[in-house]
């Protein structure tokens, strides 16, 4: 059974540092696919959705 795991990961600089990057297309071929979340995405973040309800926005 071959499996695939998909991680989100922020802009912190440890996500993106010299040996994520060297590892990344190691883990692409293992089934480990990352993807960066953009710096300011209230759009993904529910809580940041419910303020601006609560705010009547």
């Amino acid at each position: 059974m071959e499996w695939t795991l998909l991680s989100f990961l922020t802009t912190l600089p440890s996500h993106r540092n010299k040996k994520i990057k060297e590892l990344h297309p190691i883990w692409e071929k293992r089934g480990l696919f990352l993807f960066y979340l953009p710096p300011y995405s209230p759009q993904l973040n529910i809580s940041e959705t419910l303020w601006r309800i609560l705010k009547g926005k």
